[in-house]
């Protein structure tokens, strides 16, 4: 698409996608969060769908949900020296229904003019972060809370823990490629160094952590991050309880799930 982003790369690992489902059972601009009433009928619209009795069980998913478009934005980056221009009103969240189960998207408009090169853009790395965060994650993340009457820590901390892990699978693509996992170890000390904290109105950086590490569910010899928050599944109406790596769940509960 005239730069070196592979956005078939970015589908497949983040659901980070440049074309429209046909038939969605929801399909929204993200700049719809910047409007109060819009944003109250989005969060309402998922309630529905993922079956929450309270708009934060949505606002919760939904943040995490915007996990694939940081991770997507980290990537690009990271492997393809590419800025993609994020903002809300170029960012769609999509659902739709794939076998009885929900596949959730966000489509990225207009993406043959959306992403340049950093030599062409002449943009720093951390420049291009910070615009990011600063110019459309915050503005996203004050309008969910604002709509669903929840804080925004609480919505940036749903979605730290897949940075984590997306970097680690990162790396992990780049094993063979030394200068290359230099760069995504570089961009993500970005992240926990170099982002304006008083410009994203946090008092701490919410991607200073430390993991518990817990054992992985199919593979008991690997461990992997127990997520930082919970993103209340469990309060929905449905049989998904809490999720294996949820802070909440005990070890014994733990256990279960993996002899289940």
């Amino acid at each position: 698409m005239g730069t070196g982003v592979d956005y078939a790369f970015l589908e497949k690992q983040y659901n980070f996608i440049t074309q429209e489902n046909p038939q969605p059972v929801l399909l929204a601009s993200l700049s719809d969060l910047l409007d109060k009433e819009k944003a109250e009928d989005l969060v309402l619209a998922v309630m529905q769908i993922i079956r929450a009795g309270k708009p934060d069980i949505a606002a919760f998913h939904m943040s995490s949900w915007f996990g694939m478009v940081c991770s997507a934005m980290q990537a690009s980056l990271s492997f393809y020296d590419t800025d993609l221009k994020l903002s809300p009103d170029r960012l769609k969240l999509q659902i739709v229904m794939v076998e009885g189960r929900r596949k959730v998207s966000f489509v990225l408009q207009d993406a043959d003019n959306a992403s340049i090169l950093l030599e062409t853009a002449g943009a720093s790395r951390s420049a291009v972060l910070n615009a990011f965060y600063e110019q459309t994650v915050r503005p996203i993340l004050i309008g969910l809370a604002r709509a669903s009457h929840t804080k925004e820590n609480q919505l940036w901390a749903q979605f730290v823990t897949r940075l984590y892990n997306e970097k680690d699978f990162l790396l992990q693509k780049a094993s063979l490629l030394p200068a290359r996992k230099s760069l995504i170890e570089q961009d993500f000390a970005i992240l926990l160094q170099e982002l304006n904290m008083e410009k994203l109105g946090l008092l701490r950086n919410p991607f200073e952590q430390e993991f518990r590490w817990i054992q992985h569910m199919q593979e008991p010899d690997e461990l992997i991050r127990q997520k930082v928050a919970c993103c209340l599944a469990y309060q929905t109406d449905t049989t998904h309880g809490y999720c294996y790596t949820c802070p909440r769940l005990s070890d014994e509960g733990r256990r279960m799930k993996r002899e289940a």
